[in-house]
């Protein structure tokens, strides 16, 4: 995943750590992290801070997790995927 300006269009950082395609990405309700779903069956959440490290892996999908999205609080966040399940 590359995470870039909204305004200048420059490349800020790379976040990486999956092992397939990255179906989506989500920013959280205040902008400071990021989850994403790849067809690796997992998701990951991300600090956008200057080091994007990875703070946390989802795992548990049988399938490629096709979507990810936080609560409006952002203290949780769901998945979807092609096994069928949320």
């Amino acid at each position: 995943v590359r995470l870039w300006s909204g305004i200048s269009g420059v490349w800020r950082l790379t976040l990486r750590g999956h092992r397939d395609v990255v179906l989506c990405v989500a920013f959280s309700p205040d902008g400071l992290n990021l989850i994403s779903a790849s067809r690796d069956r997992s998701a990951r959440l991300w600090s956008t801070g200057n080091f994007g490290g990875c703070l946390s892996v989802f795992l548990g999908h049988s399938a490629a997790v096709t979507s990810a999205a936080f609560a409006p609080s952002a203290q949780q966040v769901v998945t979807s995927s092609e096994d069928g399940s949320v």
